[in-house]
């Protein structure tokens, strides 16, 4: 009987050790899957998107023209004091557009970073929130086909961070480095990716 345990334990050992490199196989598929599928879908919808803007010179000409003048006015806008979210919400394609090419600059130069210890913790604006929230806008004045493949990516951008930190979560628990608090950590940090894509700010 006192001969058994060792072997009992070398068992289970190997038995918890072949559980792990199965687990492990099957999220290294997961993951691979994931990622192709997020490649896929925004290759899918830059090529739309692509699509819908002007090929020929002139008629690109014309738009940038066009957004050039949008952008003057929307500045016109934000340096009266209407909000981002505000001049976002009133923007044609053109607006958005040129929003899309100038706001994260114009943002950028609204914030001087202090100096010294002042400016420790200062964070520049996050384009990508930006850009997510005017391609947000964007998808209502694009042709039904480029707008949905729009759309498609924008879902993608918004689901993506969170699955990433549930995969990173399920590789400690596969891998064995999980302590008692991964899984509270782990739905935090999910929770906390995805509000990151959330709604631009107000400023």
């Amino acid at each position: 009987m006192l001969n058994s345990r060792p072997s009992n334990a070398r068992r289970r050992a190997e038995l918890e050790s072949a559980a792990r490199e199965q687990a492990a196989a099957q999220l290294d598929r997961i993951e691979r899957e994931a990622n192709n599928a997020a490649a896929l879908v925004r290759t899918v919808a830059d090529k739309a998107t692509a699509a819908a803007r002007p090929r020929d010179a002139a008629e690109q000409l014309l738009a940038e023209t066009r957004q050039a003048r949008a952008w003057d006015r929307a500045r016109a806008l934000l340096d009266a004091g209407r909000t981002v979210p505000e001049v976002i919400a009133g923007a044609d394609a053109d607006t958005l557009y040129a929003l899309r090419a100038e706001l994260p600059t114009y943002l950028a130069a609204q914030r001087t970073k202090p100096q010294g210890l002042a400016g420790a913790g200062f964070t520049e604006p996050d384009p990508a929130r930006i850009l997510h929230t005017i391609d947000c806008a964007l998808v209502d004045h694009l042709p039904t086909a480029q707008g949905a493949a729009l759309r498609a990516r924008l879902d993608l951008d918004e689901i993506e961070p969170g699955l990433r930190e549930t995969l990173a979560g399920l590789r400690r628990e596969v891998d064995g480095t999980a302590d008692p608090s991964n899984a509270l950590r782990t739905a935090i940090a999910a929770r906390l990716a995805d509000q990151r894509v959330g709604a631009l700010p107000a400023a």
